[in-house]
């Protein structure tokens, strides 16, 4: 089994830019769910400090 974790830096705008493009990724997200090849995602509970 493959497995990837991704970790992005969010701009500041984020919440405003993202918002015309929510619904198709949140759509893609439950069908790649329930074919079982996304297992996790979200944000992450405490965001990870830069090392």
């Amino acid at each position: 089994m493959t497995v990837f974790h991704v970790r992005v830096t969010a701009a500041d705008d984020y919440l405003t830019r993202r918002q015309p493009h929510r619904t198709a990724h949140l759509e893609r997200l439950q069908d790649l769910r329930a074919r079982g090849i996304l297992i996790g995602g979200g944000p992450a509970a405490q965001p990870l400090r830069p090392s």
